[in-house]
């Protein structure tokens, strides 16, 4: 009896674990892929502040323009949140629902923030310049460092809101999947 339920437990085994590694491997390549997206985007906010950091005011006009199109691209990265946000809203807790609001409330102030900053650089004196080109470069850096954190909270309460996401798709007629 003992050999014959070892056996049973072997066979369960045996056929469980292939089961397990095959889950476990796409959850390997999505981290890895956001893994790769964040040191992307860190690499971007990296080169862009090195990039204005070395201008004078002699290039003014270019920083501020490379300024700008950072700037534009936090705006991308915030509106891609925001919508993903938008579209499991009525999935989320409550809790989530609040954190998530508050969140892109403070995402937007720091946007304003920075956007203030290159109106400083179009209009700052020489005597100026550096301390208003170091303050946007602060300014920046907050922003895209909040805008991770806010994606990385995003990413943890989706997978927490994940299992009431499965049963409410479970209970819902085939036509509205």
């Amino acid at each position: 009896m003992k050999n014959l339920c070892r056996l049973c437990v072997a066979a369960l085994i045996a056929a469980w674990l292939p089961l397990a590694l095959a889950q476990e491997a796409p959850k390997q390549a999505d981290a890895d892929s956001k893994k790769q997206q964040r040191e992307q985007v860190q690499k971007e906010v990296d080169e862009a502040v090195d990039a204005i950091r070395g201008y004078s005011i002699d290039r003014r006009n270019e920083a501020v323009d490379r300024a700008q199109k950072s700037l534009m691209e936090a705006d991308r990265r915030m509106d891609r949140l925001d919508a993903q946000m938008n579209e499991r809203w009525a999935r989320m807790s409550t809790a989530t629902r609040q954190r998530s609001q508050e969140a892109m409330t403070d995402l937007r102030r720091r946007r304003n923030d920075v956007a203030e900053w290159i109106g400083g650089m179009r209009q700052s004196s020489g005597e100026a310049w550096e301390d208003v080109k170091s303050s946007f470069v602060k300014s920046y850096r907050d922003l895209a460092d909040a805008l991770q954190r806010v994606r990385t909270q995003f990413e943890r309460d989706r997978a927490q809101d994940m299992p009431a996401d499965r049963n409410s798709a479970e209970k819902q007629p085939e036509q509205e999947r």
